[in-house]
């Protein structure tokens, strides 16, 4: 049985050779995906390979060897562009709880996958 390779962020930087600052803006741009953990990001093998290969995490289908829990997680604008929508629409549905979506400290939203999922197939009920 292979087992799944998990990097810490100081190592995806020594693989990648970027600064911390392009990392996390590849994570925002969903060009790589990461789990966070604590405060800090975990990074399975994959898919950093697949990053290098030039696929990103919204262009493909998830991989068989990619753990269960390990959740999408989307910023507002890349959950805008899933659902169809303006950005300040999405923010608009989380803030007035028609969608569930999680602001951290900076202001950001974020939203999981599976609600959008469940969002686009339901639909909004009133506004």
């Amino acid at each position: 049985m292979d087992s799944i390779q998990i990097y810490t962020t100081e190592e995806v930087l020594k693989i990648l050779k970027i600064s911390k600052v392009t990392l996390y803006k590849l994570i925002k741009e969903g060009k790589i995906k990461a789990k966070k953990v604590g405060r800090s990001y975990r990074f399975l093998k994959s898919e950093l390979e697949n990053f290098l290969c030039g696929e990103t995490s919204q262009n493909r289908k998830p991989e068989s060897d990619q753990p269960k829990n390990f959740i999408e997680k989307m910023d507002s604008k890349a959950a805008a562009q899933f659902l169809g929508i303006h950005e300040a629409e999405i923010k608009k549905l989380a803030v007035f709880k028609k969608l569930k979506g999680d602001m951290s400290t900076d202001g950001t939203w974020f939203f999981y996958k599976s609600d959008l999922e469940n969002f686009k197939n339901e639909g909004v009920k009133d506004l």
